[in-house]
């Protein structure tokens, strides 16, 4: 079959799940290109969406739409025009990722399904809000949104602050665009299925749970001294690494976290994804700060050389990088939100903290760090967990099935 994947750039988590899946994919005989709102690499599969050619009218429906609250609307000629395109009229199905992004119309949505089939894979909870990718402790996504608590409180906020709380109004145009398209939903883990399920916007929807799948021939167990050599890092310390950034992927809580671990000594902290921590270091621990890492090769090599893994997320979905540290035999330490506790069962692949608790975090690496048997326990689960769980070969398989699914389902009823 041939897969059309649209995404809203070709980098970042939903893109490297996307990758990946398109990756295994080809190995099982399915061919596949990816459309982005807004490209960055070289690879020849990947195809950017048009862009308005006018500077002046595309920074004035910028402005207009922001202003009102509702900057998706403003994409609905750009995603109109993705049905005129070769690459959408030879697709068998359309794989959906995240849709918001500033590049894509959710009200056209009926309009692509009446022509193609298709799938949709939610990496975080867009679908189901007004406007938030995580709702946080907020339920009003159950209710019709409106009264946005985070558009005051705009810290944490995914996607961006815009002018007019309209969470309300965009609550309900979800509702309508995705109960006449119909899209077969996919969701990553448990939790979040429930959660489709409880939506008035997805509740009716047919929903699936398939996990995010890594090659995990190239993400494996390294010998940790060999890692460490090659990454020239400190064979005899204990090694912590962790890939934070501002906001909900908890930059400021790994900073308190490390300042509680001063008196532990022989530490090395390795903080990848090109931020640094705001903390000051009194010399007792030893920071390692490394750019964004885009070769996976690499990416394990560090996984592996870590003794273990930290995310402090406040809130997540299923995130990759919990995958890809524990198919590499790295136990985790991580706050038990989202459908975190999918991928490190607690004291099994790792230590699951209570949401936001700083101290039994700072406990959990303690215990791990201390507890060379359980620790060394938690390394053998981690890889065995993993490889049943996320192999993308397996993924890839399950994905292949569901397309032939709803292919056949939506030429029935063209026929019908």
């Amino acid at each position: 079959m041939k897969i059309l994947h649209v995404n809203a750039t070709d980098y970042g988590g939903a893109a490297k799940a996307a990758f990946n899946l398109m990756n295994a994919l080809e190995k099982i005989g399915h061919s596949s290109v990816l459309c982005v709102g807004n490209r960055k690499s070289s690879d020849n599969r990947v195809i950017e969406l048009d862009r308005d050619t006018n500077p002046l009218r595309f920074k004035m429906k910028r402005l207009f739409f922001n202003s009102i609250g509702l900057p998706d609307w403003r994409f609905r000629e750009r995603t109109i025009s993705l049905t005129d395109k070769k690459y959408f009229l030879d697709a068998d199905i359309v794989h959906l990722h995240n849709i918001h992004g500033y590049y894509f119309d959710y009200r056209v949505l009926p309009f692509l399904a009446a022509k193609k089939p298709v799938v949709w894979s939610l990496h975080d909870m867009w679908a189901l809000t007004g406007y938030c990718a995580y709702s946080y402790d907020c339920a009003r996504w159950k209710k019709g949104c409106g009264k946005c608590p985070q558009y005051n409180d705009r810290k944490f906020r995914e996607p961006p602050a815009v002018g007019m709380d309209m969470t309300g109004i965009n609550w309900r145009q979800k509702k309508m665009a995705f109960k006449k398209a119909k899209p077969l939903l996919v969701v990553i883990c448990e939790a979040y299925e429930k959660m489709c399920g409880e939506s008035p916007i997805t509740m009716n929807l047919d929903c699936r749970v398939i996990p995010n799948g890594l090659d995990t021939e190239l993400f494996s167990p390294i010998e940790k001294q060999k890692a460490r050599k090659e990454l020239g890092l400190n064979h005899d310390n204990k090694i912590l690494m962790s890939i934070p950034s501002p906001g909900r992927k908890g930059l400021d809580i790994l900073s308190r976290i490390i300042l509680k671990l001063e008196n532990i000594g022989n530490l090395t902290v390795i903080v990848a994804g090109g931020y640094k921590l705001p903390y000051k270091s009194k010399n007792k621990i030893d920071l390692v700060y490394v750019d964004y890492i885009d070769n996976d090769r690499l990416l394990n090599l560090y996984y592996s050389a870590a003794d273990l893994f930290l995310l402090p997320s406040r809130a997540d979905n299923v995130p990759l990088t919990l995958s890809e540290a524990i198919i590499s035999g790295t136990p985790c330490v991580t706050f038990n939100v989202g459908g975190i506790s999918t991928v490190v069962p607690h004291l099994e692949c790792g230590y699951l903290a209570k949401p936001l608790d700083e101290d039994d975090f700072v406990n959990g690496i303690k215990l791990l760090l201390n507890d060379n048997e359980l620790r060394l326990k938690c390394s053998r689960n981690a890889r065995i967990h993993g490889v049943k769980n996320f192999d993308s070969m397996n993924s890839a398989k399950l994905y292949a099935s569901l397309y032939e699914e709803a292919y056949k389902k939506f030429w029935k009823k063209k026929y019908e």
